[in-house]
């Protein structure tokens, strides 16, 4: 196959060099040569593992070297069509991306289960080689004999085999989950026109500009409008018509459901088959449910402790959350009529209220926030943290031309990371919502030198209209930050282990501390100076509008969290409570729903978990509870960077990026954040950030 691999320096292409970015080549990413090279990969790695098995009696610190080796090559070779599948799925044969899926899962399962493998790794780790390597070597075997026990190493052969078909079986159940949402949401299957543009009422003219410019496209009058989820924030915040904000509710939590437009694309039985395969599966591994063998490998320890938790923070928010929703149905009903405010009227009044409480109106706010002004304040905040500054590069060649790659210099001027960034909404082929990843590793290379990091970045922002850039709200503000901090975490590390390198190895309940941590700089005013510009005028965020927002920012915290809290429990409950062929998933939704939101009726027709992607396609199965576990420690780790003052002490980037950022799962993360903060973390300053507290 021709390789897509090059690497770069100074902006010239040259062929395999240490210590400088890799770069894909996206011109010659196709998922059909990687079948072949991933083929030829994999014989090669169980070939080594069959020789260490049958020649050592005990491995030794090159042995690992030579299997991290391969296992980075493969990495290298996926890496880029998976996030091709994400970006412009058009590209990608999804049968043969499925057939790789399967493959990578069985391949993954038949190392963990290989019980003469996982003998000479045990024996290595009691071995005085063991002890001469270092802590971040140590670290990474042990976490590896882990992995060999959670995947049923120690399992008779009849078990091993079931547990290996299951792995199979869910890799493909979960990638078709993600694929319904997306088929379901396309423009051929999912589309609005209006011709009467006083229905669009109180929407941004550049979202009405470009409607009517997409509907022209399609040879039609009008404004045609289709399922992207920018789009569908705008609508539920804006619109003043009632119905349209209706239509989008329902087109949104009807995804891949058998109430919406498109049952076939309906993912109940997806749903019960994951279920009930995650349950067996656990069970086989001597655990009660899901959510206990999820928790092996977490920083909580137990369903109780997760449950206690979530119970303890709803509680903290309900008074809150019944002051807000009263206060959005007086607002209804005296502006318009509405006698109960329902799902699709609540975004849209929440901005109302603010406006009329606190003057803010977040169409203002957003002329404040031009993505290009957003981007260079993002870079401007980590250099005055951690030194280090971006530089764009225009000599690569990329999956599409909105798509941009940066090359990351240290003080010194030294490039020691890159990162691809993806920021606008696509109808064609682009999956919704916002994510990173990592499109290499740093590790430490056979010769000594080091291999660095590249990351993703992906966002669905708004598109540009004519001169004027992509405008975001507060919400899309922190998300990019949000993404961004992830980043962060893999751009920074100093691992050279790459199981332990970047966002490797840690815990899923502590991985959100890097990207909340980032949040909470916009609501800064030394973060605001750096991240506003008036798209035209150029102006910093005024101080009058930045202390009506934060004197806004609360209102609404109550509904926001008890959302989220809603999610977690949703989620944990479905994987600890399940029962095989009694669990309903829509009853155990809709009763968590009506727990917590009495005042506020679920739809008959809403599916929410049927878009819930997080946990059925995307990793946090039994783990969304982490998003508030980690805003713990987010919020926690923040209020050591603040001063009495309120002002930002930038210098203590440092002593975070040496304890946490950098370490990656090197160590136990509560032992890193312990060595950044001095203590373990606790709820208040998260409590404050929300006003629960004073």
């Amino acid at each position: 196959m021709k390789s897509f691999l090059t690497q770069t320096r100074g902006g010239e292409m040259m062929k395999m060099k240490q210590n400088a970015p890799i770069i894909y080549d996206w011109t010659h990413v196709t998922v059909e040569a990687v079948e072949a090279a991933l083929d030829e990969l994999m014989a090669e790695y169980l070939a080594v593992v069959a020789q260490l098995i049958e020649k050592r009696v005990h491995c030794t610190k090159q042995d690992f070297a030579v299997l991290a080796e391969l296992s980075d090559r493969m990495h290298k070779v996926w890496s880029p069509v998976s996030h091709l599948k994400g970006v412009d799925e058009t590209r990608v044969n999804k049968e043969v991306f499925a057939r790789c899926e399967e493959k990578l899962s069985a391949f993954g399962t038949e190392i963990m289960q290989n019980e003469r493998w996982y003998q000479v790794c045990k024996r290595f780790s009691e071995s005085n080689k063991f002890k001469a390597i270092s802590p971040e070597e140590r670290m990474a075997i042990e976490l590896q004999l882990r992995d060999f026990r959670l995947n049923g190493v120690h399992l008779p052969e009849k078990e091993k085999a079931r547990c290996k078909e299951i792995d199979a079986r869910l890799t493909a159940l979960g990638t078709k989950f993600l694929d319904n949402i997306a088929a379901s949401s396309t423009p051929e299957n999912w589309s609005l026109l209006i011709m009467d543009p006083k229905e669009l009422d109180g929407l941004p003219e550049g979202m009405k500009n470009a409607a009517h410019e997409k509907a022209k496209e399609k040879g039609k009058d009008g404004f045609l409008f289709f399922l992207g989820g920018a789009t569908y924030m705008s609508v539920m915040k804006n619109a003043k018509n009632r119905e349209l904000r209706e239509k989008y509710y329902k087109a949104w939590n009807t995804r891949a459901a058998d109430t919406g437009d498109h049952p076939e694309f309906d993912n109940a039985k997806i749903m019960e088959e994951m279920l009930a395969l995650s349950h067996e599966k656990s069970q086989l591994l001597g655990f009660k449910n899901h959510a206990q063998a999820q928790l092996a490998t977490r920083m909580a320890e137990s369903e109780d402790e997760v449950m206690g938790f979530l119970n303890g923070i709803l509680a903290k928010a309900k008074a809150p959350l019944a002051d807000e929703m009263a206060e959005l149905a007086r607002y209804a009903r005296e502006k318009d009529g509405i006698e109960k405010p329902e799902h699709w009227d609540i975004s849209y009044y929440m901005e109302r209220v603010k406006e009329e409480k606190y003057s803010v109106s977040q169409e203002e706010v957003r002329k404040y926030f031009p993505l290009p002004r957003v981007l260079e304040g993002m870079f401007a905040i980590v250099n005055r943290l951690y030194g280090i500054s971006f530089k764009e590069r225009a000599d690569i060649l990329l999956w599409h031309a909105d798509a941009k790659y940066y090359d990351v210099y240290d003080v010194k001027g030294k490039v020691i990371a890159g990162i691809y960034m993806d920021f606008y909404e696509r109808t064609e082929g682009k999956r919704s919502g916002a994510w990173m990843d990592e499109a290499v590793a740093r590790r430490a290379l056979p010769d000594g030198s080091i291999q660095v990091p590249v990351g993703y970045l992906t966002c669905n922002f708004g598109n540009p209209e004519g001169d004027s850039p992509s405008l975001l709200t507060m919400y899309e503000v922190e998300t990019l930050l949000h993404e961004f901090g992830h980043d962060m975490q893999l751009l920074m590390t100093k691992g050279t282990v790459a199981s332990v390198s970047g966002i490797q190895g840690v815990p899923w309940d502590g991985v959100e501390l890097a990207s909340q941590f980032m949040e909470n700089f916009a609501w800064t005013r030394e973060g605001v100076d750096l991240l506003s510009g008036h798209h035209i005028t150029g102006e910093k965020l005024p101080d009058k509008l930045f202390a009506k927002m934060l004197r806004a920012r609360n209102f609404g915290t109550g509904y926001h969290v008890a959302r989220q809290i809603s999610f977690a429990l949703s989620d944990f409950r479905l994987y600890s409570e399940y029962v095989p062929g009694a669990t309903d998933v829509k009853e155990l939704f809709e009763q968590v729903h009506k727990d917590i939101f009495p005042m506020l009726s679920l739809p008959e027709y809403a599916r929410m978990a049927s878009s819930f992607g997080h946990i059925f396609g995307g990793g946090y199965s039994a783990g969304y509870y982490s998003y508030m576990w980690a805003d713990v420690l987010a919020a926690d780790a923040f209020s050591a960077f603040v001063t009495e003052y309120g002002t930002i002490e930038w210098k203590m980037g440092k002593k975070f990026l040496k304890e946490l950022l950098s370490r990656g799962g090197s160590r136990p993360f509560m032992d890193s954040y312990v060595a950044f903060r001095g203590r373990k973390p606790n709820e208040d300053a998260l409590m404050r950030k929300f006003g629960f507290i004073k």
